[in-house]
């Protein structure tokens, strides 16, 4: 497996070679640092699409910086999961609170997808 700094020159590379086939956004994942972010903005001739991640994910300064996408992944089922587990442990122990007190109602979901 390569180190950092090769896989960071092959995703150039190939981001570059997907640009300049006529990609419309070029997608880089991985938890990016703030200065690989950069470094692959100033390589890159295509707008950039990344994935969120616990490295570097202040919006504000990613759209300052030129990112056109930020992409969740599998953040939110992953989270929902996680929510759907801790509150079937809580039914285990006969504790409804969180469940029955959960003010997301029938008219609230109908509104919201209509």
């Amino acid at each position: 497996m390569a180190d950092e700094e090769k896989r960071l020159e092959i995703a150039i590379e190939r981001g570059n070679a997907f640009s300049k086939a006529g990609a419309d956004c070029i997608f880089i994942p991985g938890a990016l640092s703030k200065q690989v972010v950069k470094n692959i903005l100033t390589e890159i001739s295509a707008p950039l699409n990344i994935i969120l991640n616990n490295q570097f994910h202040d919006l504000n300064e990613l759209k300052k910086m030129g990112v056109q996408r930020i992409s969740l992944g599998s953040s939110p089922v992953r989270y929902i999961y996680n929510e759907t587990i801790v509150l079937a442990e809580k039914i285990k122990k006969n504790d409804f609170d969180e469940l029955l007190k959960n003010p997301f109602s029938y008219e609230i979901a109908n509104e919201y997808f209509k």
